[in-house]
């Protein structure tokens, strides 16, 4: 699988961090086209272009999605009620759940469409 703007632009809203391949280090995301991303510069003043190849989101994986972690969504959501299990194992969300419900998995970065077990995302964890 190859990274397209279909996967970056519902996180465009909300300061998408990505790890830059050649140069070792994550910047943000201000904006994305059809082949390039634009991202601010290392001192944050001068922004940068790079193909997409060159870049990786960095994503949280739907398993951090716990009621420890996040139980404002889990509260709004009435996450109880899923086999979370399922849902956690779940390669694209997006066809099972509300658009609501999507927007909010997006504002806090978790990846909706699988990117990281493709390798074409990066798992914010292993930043850390």
């Amino acid at each position: 699988m190859k990274l397209e703007l279909k996967h970056l632009a519902p996180y465009l809203p909300y300061q998408l961090m990505v790890w830059n391949e050649y140069s070792d280090r994550k910047e943000e995301m201000l904006s994305c086209g059809c082949s390039t991303v634009e991202c601010f510069g290392r001192l944050k003043t001068v922004s940068d272009h790079y193909d997409y190849d060159e870049i990786k989101p960095i994503l949280r994986p739907i398993s951090d999605l716990t009621k420890d972690n996040y139980p404002e969504i889990w509260e709004t959501y009435n996450l109880d009620l899923l086999d979370m299990d399922k849902f956690y194992n779940h390669e694209n969300i997006t066809s099972t759940c509300s658009y609501e419900f999507i927007e909010e998995l997006h504002k806090h970065l978790f990846d909706t469409k699988g990117l990281i077990k493709t390798g074409v995302a990066i798992d914010f964890n292993s930043l850390k």
